[in-house]
């Protein structure tokens, strides 16, 4: 578990422009076919309309993932599946969308960006590291091959 967060935990996050509150976030739950007593808790967090929803077992973790999975204006990330991915060592000229595409067949890729240098006379300068938030389908391997790079 990447962070150390327990498995059964997910983030819920809401895209209505309208305020969220936890009554309505449990109608949608039920309304998707999650019972009350397959949740442990659900904490709202500081970001708007985003919630921590623990749910009592993985197998039930499972099941309201698979529930929820589709639901209009609602994105779910497991955290267990959720990592921060650094791609080092790839050519400057290699286009991000080629990265995202091969990186994708590993999970969803989101907020693929380049990395900068962060201080002193270098600060803002792009460092050739590239990196992305994923929600892992699969483990990716510590190095990939594309057409003769690495």
């Amino acid at each position: 578990m990447p962070g150390g967060r327990d498995s059964t935990i997910v983030k819920l996050e809401f895209s209505s422009g309208a305020s969220v509150s936890p009554p309505q976030a449990f109608t949608v739950l039920k309304n998707k076919g999650i019972q009350v007593k397959e949740i442990e808790m659900l904490q709202a967090l500081a970001a708007r309309n985003t919630y921590d929803l623990k749910f009592r077992s993985d197998a039930a973790r499972v099941k309201g993932v698979s529930c929820l999975k589709g639901a209009e204006g609602l994105t779910v990330t497991p955290y267990y599946r959720s990592v921060a991915v650094t791609v080092l060592y790839l050519n400057f000229e290699v286009d991000q969308r080629l990265v995202a595409r091969v990186l994708s067949q590993y999970g969803t890729v989101s907020d693929m960006q380049w990395c900068k240098y962060g201080s002193g006379e270098l600060a803002g300068i792009f460092n050739g590291k590239r990196q992305c938030r994923m929600e892992l389908d699969r483990d990716i391997p510590s190095f990939l091959f594309r057409g003769g790079l690495v």
